[in-house]
């Protein structure tokens, strides 16, 4: 089966997030199981990406050309819509389509009028950037990435959503560590910077490290250069695809996220390697993170994240317990690649292909 997960967000590596680690994972799964997955997404300037891109398209004198640095298709431009699935699905001639991220409704859209069957998988909760209304349609379907996220679906829209966990593939990011530091992925207000900043100004006897993930503009980045640069504890890095490196020095990770989390992806990598998570209980991250960590309600305040975060870095066998719990909890049948990808082949599988129109008798 050739199927295209199509987003209007950029794609590895120009954008490295739980969506797009997530894509790359089901992709290379379905890789293995024989199928033939690719990406539609979007174009940043200014890196080699771009310039690939460049070149390839005035080659081809494609809008949305395919780079192949991937073992699978990846077709990316600009302004990723309608124009853009018509041209990639000539192409690429899918068999079913995955919407997901950025503004996934036009482009669900897009492929329903051309007769594909559509998932539009719900990966986050911020509906006001859907694109558009859900609309029900014979080839579409959808999927949520979580309990939490398939509730909230059905609250909004009033439409029952299949949950599909993120696929996460624990060789690629589980390894032995060597513990040193509390790490915090993608450094951004509503992920809890300000919380975890406060936690090291606190805690000058233990290493931070911020690890950057959505992109960020200039004046972010000087902006978290520069609050980072007060506190000696504190290092900051780029974003990077390889996550082992990073899980290899984490004594465990926090997710002090301020707003709804529809999964929290970063707790099941960390979790592979028996790092506990310290998270806020909230939105889906309950589900992610299970007993493999400790939640801080929504409504504490930095006294109740200081405290659970000295709870394990001053207790040893508090943090051995939650190591060993973190391993068992990320060994779950639910998150095993082949049954996911068996469930989400299974929703496509329900969607009936329209039949063909009529033909005009001829006079």
């Amino acid at each position: 089966m050739r199927i295209l997960f199509a987003t209007t967000h950029t794609y590895l590596p120009q954008r490295v997030g739980g969506s797009e680690a997530s894509t790359h994972d089901l992709a290379k799964e379905m890789l293995a199981q024989g199928h033939e997955p690719a990406v539609l997404c979007g174009l940043s300037t200014g890196d080699s990406t771009w310039l690939r891109n460049r070149v390839i398209k005035g080659i081809s004198r494609k809008h949305f050309p395919a780079d192949t640095f991937r073992p699978y298709r990846v077709f990316r431009g600009y302004e990723v819509g309608a124009a853009a699935i018509h041209e990639v699905a000539a192409s690429f001639k899918p068999d079913a389509a995955v919407v997901q991220a950025g503004h996934p409704v036009p482009l669900a859209r897009a492929l329903v009028a051309a007769g594909i069957p559509t998932l539009l998988y719900f990966r986050d909760v911020v509906f006001d950037r859907l694109g558009g209304e859900i609309q029900s349609h014979p080839l579409l379907r959808f999927v949520a990435n979580s309990r939490f996220t398939a509730a909230e679906v059905e609250r909004s829209f009033n439409v029952k959503a299949e949950v599909i966990p993120p696929l996460v593939h624990s060789t690629a990011y589980a390894t032995t560590r060597r513990p040193r530091y509390a790490l915090f992925i993608n450094p951004v207000a509503s992920k809890g910077l300000e919380t975890v900043l406060e936690l090291a100004k606190r805690n000058p006897d233990i290493p931070f490290l911020l690890l950057e993930s959505w992109p960020l503009g200039d004046e972010a980045r000087r902006s978290l250069t520069r609050q980072s640069a007060t506190l000696a504890n504190v290092e900051l890095r780029r974003p990077t695809l390889d996550m082992k490196n990073v899980y290899h020095g984490a004594r465990l990770l926090l997710v002090p996220s301020r707003s709804p989390e529809a999964w929290g992806r970063v707790a099941t990598e960390a979790q592979f390697s028996g790092i506990p998570v310290l998270a806020s209980k909230i939105g889906g991250l309950p589900e992610s993170v299970g007993h493999g960590g400790l939640l801080v309600p929504p409504s504490a305040g930095i006294d109740a994240w200081h405290q659970a975060l000295r709870r394990i870095w001053d207790n040893p066998e508090q943090e051995q317990a939650l190591s060993r719990a973190a391993t068992e909890y990320a060994a779950r049948a639910e998150i095993r690649p082949e049954r996911l990808i068996a469930d989400l082949l299974s929703v496509l599988g329900q969607i009936q292909p329209l039949p063909p129109p009529p033909s005009t008798p001829k006079v």
